[in-house]
C-alpha cells in the first residue's frame, strides 16, 4: 500500500543498500538512485491486516449471495422436471398416433416417485421391463417432488382418455402440468414466480 511517508525499515534498508553499493552514485544519479529504492519500498504489497479484511468482505459477499443462489437452482430444476414432463406426455401422444396403437403413461407421487411411457396399462414405472418405453425417476431430477399425478392412454389418434394434472414442487415453487383430452400438455406456476413460466 502506497503511504505519503516512508516507514523507518524502509529508509534504512535504503540507506544501506545506497552504502553498500560500489560506485555510489552522487549528485542526480543519487537522487534517482533514492526514488527507485523509494518505489521499490512502496509497492511492498498487501499487509496480513488488510488481506484480513479482504477476506472477511469477500466471506460476507458470499454468505449473501448463497441463498438466492439456491433459490435459483431450485428454480432451474423444477423448471427442468417440468419440461421434462411435457416433453414425455408429446412423445407418448406421437407414438401412439405414429404406431397406431395405444400407448399408456403410468405416474407415481411420493417420496420415490417416477413416470414412464408404457406400452401396456398398470406397467410400472419403477421396474424394468419390455412393456416400458421411457422413464424418470426421482433421482434424474434431485430436490423436486411430484406430489400428485394419474396415469392416462393415448389413442392411436393422439388423444388422451382423460385430463391430466401433475404438481411438481422444490423448495417454495410448485408446477402444475395440465394435459387436456386432445393430449396438449403445458405448464403454470401455482406458487413463486418463474421466469418464462404463466402463472396457474
Amino acid at each position: 500500500m502506497n503511504r505519503g511517508h516512508d516507514s523507518q525499515p524502509c529508509r534504512l534498508r535504503r540507506r544501506a543498500a545506497v552504502e553498500r553499493a560500489p560506485g555510489t552514485p552522487t549528485g542526480g544519479e543519487a537522487r534517482r538512485f533514492a526514488r527507485t529504492q523509494r518505489s521499490a519500498c512502496r509497492r511492498r504489497g498487501f499487509t496480513l491486516i488488510e488481506l484480513a479484511i479482504t477476506l472477511a468482505v469477500l466471506a460476507v459477499l458470499g454468505t449473501l449471495a448463497l441463498p438466492s443462489l439456491g433459490s435459483a437452482l431450485e428454480r432451474h430444476r423444477l423448471q427442468a422436471a417440468a419440461q421434462a414432463l411435457v416433453a414425455d406426455l408429446a412423445q407418448a401422444r406421437f407414438e401412439a398416433a405414429r404406431r397406431g396403437v395405444p400407448l399408456h403413461f403410468e405416474a407415481r407421487a411420493g417420496a420415490s416417485w417416477c413416470w414412464a411411457v408404457t406400452s401396456a396399462p398398470g406397467c410400472r414405472c419403477d421396474q424394468a421391463g419390455a412393456c416400458r418405453l421411457a422413464s424418470v425417476q426421482a433421482d434424474d431430477h434431485r430436490g423436486v417432488r411430484l406430489i400428485a399425478a394419474r396415469s392416462v392412454r393415448f389413442d392411436a389418434d393422439g388423444r388422451a382418455d382423460a385430463s391430466v394434472e401433475a404438481l411438481l414442487e422444490a423448495g417454495p415453487g410448485q408446477l402444475r402440468v395440465d394435459l387436456g383430452v386432445l393430449g396438449r400438455a403445458r405448464v403454470c406456476s401455482l406458487r413463486g414466480a418463474l421466469p418464462g413460466t404463466p402463472a396457474c
